[in-house]
């Protein structure tokens, strides 16, 4: 029976591991710019996805304005008189009383500085708050926030890669949070306070 063992598990590792290439070969196509900033008519809902086999099916709501910034992840959008709690999808910026919490915090504020954002929805979270990327002026705020050295690429929740590659950057750069020598990533920053 262990003879037999042996190579059945080696095959079955084998069918697993290419199949993993197909499915990450499916999945990880960098998105084109028509892929993310897709254009609609201003302030209609509506769901949109290019492919649903690169991206995952999102809402989209247009032309939210910026009721209250929370941290440099959460943000209040007001439309028609109904408030969304949003939380940033993918990025992870340090809590308010984390080194640079406040600094980024301020860095969200600029970038929203319109006051007119775009939000593309994927979920909800345990906490009623909507998760999504957010859009103003061309610009897509979660990506700047990692390539301003203001959050970190949440590595447990994490879809678009390629925002690594802007945070390598900024690490390389020691920019924002970046300049400090070993910065506690906010999720092991709330562990530690839980304790």
């Amino acid at each position: 029976m262990k003879n037999f063992l042996a190579p059945l598990i080696l095959i079955i590792s084998f069918d697993a591991s290419s199949a993993f290439d197909r499915w990450e070969e499916a999945y990880f196509k960098p998105l084109m710019a028509g892929d993310i900033l897709p254009s609609f008519d201003k302030n209609e809902l509506y769901f949109a996805s290019s492919e649903p086999a690169q991206i995952q099916q999102s809402r989209v709501i247009k032309g939210l304005k910026v009721e209250k910034i929370i941290d440099g992840d959460t943000v209040y959008g007001l439309l028609d008189g109904k408030t969304y709690k949003i939380r940033l999808s993918e990025i992870d910026a340090p809590e308010r009383s984390q080194p640079f919490g406040r600094q980024s915090k301020v860095y969200l504020r600029n970038l929203l500085e319109k006051g007119v954002f775009d939000a593309h929805i994927n979920q909800q979270d345990q906490y009623g708050r909507y998760l999504a990327r957010l859009y103003s002026n061309g610009i897509d705020i979660n990506r700047a926030m990692v390539a301003g050295g203001m959050a970190w690429v949440y590595d447990l929740y994490v879809i678009d890669t390629t925002l690594y590659k802007d945070q390598i950057e900024e690490q390389k750069k020691k920019k924002g949070l970046w300049s400090k020598r070993q910065p506690a990533p906010p999720w092991e920053w709330r562990r530690a306070r839980r304790r």
